[in-house]
């Protein structure tokens, strides 16, 4: 289906032969920016393959949307459709919700005070990421069966749970301060 809407409007925008003969063509593309995934069970994996996209992605609009209001300012169409941007910086354009770089930065944290525990588990971790999250826009609440090993985080895409059987095992080093505060 894909495939043929694509084409339908493809050969509704394309130019005649001589302009095709002259290098000119019209045509429809479609970038995929989002790849965001949730399965059945999610893991530290696939937290940081989701928080890294969202963040790829809010780069992404962002210059998409700054290029376009610096490309209307230049051919005299800034009225009111570019309120709240400015030079060289994109307002705040909520085309997605997208969620908080805090709290991967938490959630990071969280594993390694986690880690340094005498009695660190997964099951541990997971009781303090509830309390960190609890009071926060993005954590969502799971089922009372899931309550023990996962938690859930809303992304632009919808909330995904994420299941911390392996957390720990799985950084098995301290997350470097210098890279936590490159997230901020």
């Amino acid at each position: 289906l894909f495939c043929y809407i694509t084409a339908q409007i493809n050969a509704s925008v394309r130019v005649d032969r001589a302009s095709q003969q002259a290098g000119q063509s019209v045509f429809v593309g479609v970038l995929d920016v989002f790849g965001f995934e949730s399965f059945e069970r999610n893991d530290l994996e696939q937290l940081l393959i989701n928080f890294a996209n969202e963040r790829l992605h809010e780069l992404f609009i962002n210059q998409v949307v700054e290029g376009e209001a610096d490309l209307y300012r230049r051919e005299g169409l800034a009225d009111g459709y570019l309120q709240g941007t400015s030079e060289g910086q994109c307002a705040a354009v909520d085309v997605m919700p997208q969620p908080s770089v805090a709290v991967l930065r938490q959630v990071l944290e969280l594993i390694d005070i986690e880690a340094q525990q005498m009695d660190a588990s997964d099951l541990g971790l997971n009781k303090r990421i509830h309390a960190a999250l609890r009071d926060t826009p993005d954590y969502r609440k799971v089922h009372a069966s899931k309550l023990k090993t996962c938690f859930s985080v809303m992304h632009y895409a919808g909330a995904v749970t994420y299941t911390v059987g392996s957390f720990l095992e799985k950084n098995d080093h301290s997350f470097p301060k210098e890279a936590l505060s490159a997230l901020s």
